[in-house]
């Protein structure tokens, strides 16, 4: 985290501020809801564990309404929904990391009126433990069943021209004729069925299943007739165990085009700039008078600028899932209050934050209440109005010597609830309501900070150099909303002003 105080630079003057802050989190503070008390700790991965259909797309009667349009062609009976089953992940933990580094500018314009600037450059992480059980799938993906699909099709498709060659040729008796016929027609409907689902990325029957041994069972049965004219169809059985390429195949197919469930890095992007202007209120220290009581207020008005559109990477990209984004992608205004108290070796800073976060338009995927995934066609464009936000950060320190600080740091955020409102969406979106579930967001922070400053010694002439170091850390102690990171968090930040005019 930046510096926060009521200092500003003196007229003339260019503070610069490079920080580092590392903040990691596996849980997050929960809503109340069937199986969690509001403000419990719940694993981020709770999310994301247990069955593929049941927990990762809210509705996949799109996928099997597909794969049983292809019944008839495949041979098999159309598949039931609770037949419909693509295997569990299981978690180990999910765990996501935050690091912010700051570059912050601020010049004195007046006495009492500072213009600042602060770059951070943002890196994420989210990085998940899970094993993939097969057990109870009853799917394959189709490029699993035919790996190599341009040797298979190849041979496929010389075999078919094979056998119109002989019914064309007028060899064969008008019953023998019909057969023939008969079986290419069959065979055709089979092989165009096939290459429209591995070149969809979609998925068939897992072999033992009762779909998949009529499947099998129906390509046998066109060998054997195919033999019968002396030519023979290349090697074609269904997998008898779902494996970890169907699950990538299950993540990919056409109609759900996500990202699979991996470690995902937002690798060190450019996010929001923020320009401010910082007032000095009110300065009564007295460096050369400690006893005295010191206050010093300043207020600051500052604006967050989007550097990318909202809705591709780094900041949100509505095919993946876990990514975690360097920001939100949008414009906030954002009004500080800085309220310092100091007397002896006793010092007490205040800051207070309030934002107002500014609507904007993007493309999201709409997913059912409860759940993290949504499928292809629930996209939709959206209006989207983040919740306004409020922190308080108290930190009393105690002075050890001249050069050394140390304290303790209490931070408040909330933040309030999101709204979104449909602009354009297909049939498969009936509101953008879910969007908004458990946004708001509440938590307490504590922590210790140690600070080593010799501004003060420099200005005295007892220091070669004027610097300002920090070291903060922070661990949640509450917190409430449902998807309110419970993170630690460590920051180290390095000030030194340099005279410029």
């Amino acid at each position: 985290m930046q510096i926060e105080d009521a200092r500003l630079p003196g007229h003339g003057e260019l503070r610069v501020q490079v920080s580092a802050n590392f903040e990691n989190w596996s849980d997050q503070f929960a809503r109340d809801d069937a199986n969690w008390e509001n403000g419990q700790r719940r694993p981020l991965s709770a999310d994301y564990d247990g069955p593929i259909t049941a927990s990762y797309f809210p509705s996949l009667a799109p996928v099997l309404t597909d794969l049983n349009s292809d019944a008839g062609a495949l041979g098999f009976d159309p598949i039931a929904p609770p037949d419909f089953r693509q295997g569990k992940l299981q978690f180990g933990s999910l765990t996501a990391t935050q690091n912010t580094f700051w570059l912050s500018l601020s010049v004195g314009l007046l006495d009492r009126l500072a213009l600042e600037v602060a770059v951070p450059i943002v890196q994420t992480t989210a990085d998940p433990s899970y094993v993939f059980n097969p057990i109870g799938s009853t799917m394959t993906s189709a490029a699993s069943a035919v790996p190599d699909s341009i040797t298979f099709f190849g041979d496929y498709a010389s075999a078919l021209v094979q056998l119109e060659a002989i019914i064309d040729g007028g060899t064969l008796s008008p019953p023998d004729q019909m057969t023939a016929e008969a079986l290419l027609a069959t065979a055709l409907e089979f092989g165009q069925a096939l290459t429209r689902r591995v070149r969809g990325n979609l998925v068939l029957p897992l072999g033992g299943t009762p779909a998949g041994d009529q499947v099998d069972g129906r390509y046998s049965s066109l060998e054997s007739g195919f033999m019968t004219y002396g030519l023979t169809l290349p090697e074609f059985l269904l997998p008898s165990q779902t494996s970890g390429a169907d699950l990538v195949g299950f993540f990919t197919q056409s109609l759900l085009i996500a990202e699979l469930v991996a470690q995902t890095t937002q690798g060190y992007s450019l996010a929001e700039i923020e320009p401010a202007l910082k007032v000095g209120l009110l300065d009564t220290f007295d460096e050369d008078d400690k006893s005295a009581l010191g206050l010093r207020t300043a207020a600051q008005a500052l604006v967050r600028i989007p550097t990318g559109a909202a809705d591709r990477a780094p900041f949100m990209n509505p095919n993946n899932f876990v990514s975690l984004p360097i920001g939100d992608g949008q414009w906030d205004v954002e009004l500080s209050l800085f309220q310092d108290v100091g007397v002896r070796w006793f010092l007490f800073n205040i800051a207070a934050r309030y934002g107002r976060q500014l609507s904007d338009q993007l493309t999201l995927r709409v997913r059912s209440s409860g759940l993290r995934f949504a499928l292809a066609d629930q996209q939709a464009t959206v209006n989207r109005d983040l919740g306004d936000y409020f922190s308080l950060r108290l930190s009393p320190r105690v002075r050890v010597g001249k050069v050394v600080t140390v304290g303790a740091e209490y931070d408040y955020w909330r933040k309030g609830r999101d709204s979104y409102v449909l602009v354009a969406a297909g049939s498969a979106v009936g509101s953008a309501d879910p969007l908004e579930i458990h946004t708001g967001q509440t938590r307490h922070r504590l922590g210790v900070s140690v600070t080593y400053s010799t501004l003060q010694k420099y200005r005295e002439g007892a220091a070669n150099f004027p610097v300002e170091l920090w070291f903060v850390y922070q661990g949640s102690l509450a917190g409430g909303g449902g998807q309110t990171p419970a993170s630690e968090l460590a920051s180290l930040s390095l000030l030194f002003p340099i005279r410029l005019f």
